[in-house]
């Protein structure tokens, strides 16, 4: 997993959720609604993921929260696996 692909994917969520209006705090989370979204999962998906201890990194301070760069972590993580898995199934 690329350092590059991480940043470059952090910067395309943050553009993301500037662009919907979401609220970002200063250190770049949002909320667990706007977490999925970006995601492209339900909230109610998301949320059983991190109740299975599967999901990005979060906060808890009231509310739930995510690091922008905590989900780009997460999405670059998992493309990592499905690339591997997917190079091991071709003959």
């Amino acid at each position: 997993m690329s350092d590059d692909r991480i940043s470059s994917t952090t910067r395309a969520l943050e553009s993301a959720a500037s662009s919907a209006g979401m609220w970002i705090s200063g250190d770049g989370r949002v909320t667990e609604a706007d977490a999925a979204a970006l995601l492209g999962l339900a909230p109610g998906t998301l949320a059983n993921l991190r109740g299975a201890e599967i999901a990005p990194t979060h906060y808890r301070t009231g509310r739930v929260t995510y690091r922008i760069a905590d989900l780009a972590h997460w999405i670059e993580a998992h493309r990592a696996v499905r690339i591997a898995a997917s190079l091991e199934r071709k003959p």
